[in-house]
């Protein structure tokens, strides 16, 4: 924020954007106390124009704290429009589905045969959808990495991408760059990520908020990237419940997905699959 001989940076700016401006509110108050104090102080003349973006910003308690402390004149608010019916709301292509399972200890099981399914349809020379999964936290997030890597190896090429992590900046161009075609992480890793052409996301347990499943979601449907297909695992009772009342916040309708079956052995297809599983670990070094 400073540069050689304690000259403020900031105060030489005339548009401050501030992305993720609810989320930069809650984790990095002081943080962002001290960058806006030094751009909008009494001092500084003219005063730069401040610009919130974010998701979820309109349905959070971050413009009246701007309002509070006198860091927004004159304000306006724009909202993009095909963006779902609600403010919040995923975009209108995304296709929401969910899996209920008996016991969470299902939910890796049920996962692999589901992303087992959807590979399916990828011919053997084709890309598969390019996927998030979401774990609920960075430690389920890094047990459920191997487990699937083993499951999927040959058919999808898997990074991590953690809060805590470490070579996010590698993990990220992977993912971008299709080296990587199955991404692991978190809600709070991944928020406000620009991951194109992401195809498929999946989420482990029911969302925290409404807040929360319209960033996971928004992962889905941007520009340049098509329509897309969100599946929510979830316990039958509580967890069910809690994904319908998000979903009706956000506007949009959620379909029941059968679980799906056991896939069989196919000795001829585990051999193809290791064959691209080398194919793939090769070209990527």
């Amino acid at each position: 924020m400073q540069m050689p001989g304690g000259v403020e940076i900031v105060q030489h700016a005339k548009l401050l954007v501030i992305d993720e401006a609810d989320a930069c509110a809650e984790a990095a108050t002081k943080a962002l106390d001290s960058v806006l104090s030094a751009a909008l102080g009494p001092a500084i003349s003219p005063r730069p124009a401040v610009v919130l973006v974010g998701a979820s910003l309109a349905a959070s308690a971050t413009p009246q704290l701007f309002r509070t402390r006198g860091w927004l004149r004159d304000e306006q608010s724009v909202i993009v429009p095909g963006s779902g019916t609600t403010p919040l709301g995923p975009p209108a292509s995304v296709r929401h589905r969910y899996i209920a399972i008996e016991r969470k200890e299902q939910a890796l099981a049920t996962l692999c045969r589901q992303l087992q399914a959807d590979y399916q349809g990828s011919g053997p020379d084709e890309a598969p959808p390019r996927t998030i999964v979401f774990a609920p936290s960075e430690a389920q997030a890094a047990a459920i990495a191997d487990p699937l890597r083993r499951v999927l190896w040959g058919a999808a090429r898997l990074s991590v991408l953690l809060p805590g992590g470490a070579d996010a900046l590698r993990t990220l161009s992977a993912f971008r760059d299709g080296s990587a075609t199955l991404l692991v992480t978190t809600p709070a890793a991944a928020r406000g990520l620009d991951l194109p052409a992401v195809q498929a996301v999946y989420c482990l347990g029911p969302p925290a908020d409404a807040a929360q499943h319209a960033h996971v979601v928004g992962r889905l449907g941007r520009i340049g990237g098509g329509p897309g297909t969100a599946t929510s695992l979830v316990t039958p009772g509580a967890e069910l419940e809690q994904l319908h009342a998000v979903a009706a916040e956000l506007g949009v309708q959620v379909e029941p997905l059968a679980a799906p079956e056991a896939v069989p052995l196919d000795p001829e297809a585990g051999v193809q699959r290791l064959r691209k599983g080398l194919d793939d670990l090769f070209s990527m070094y």
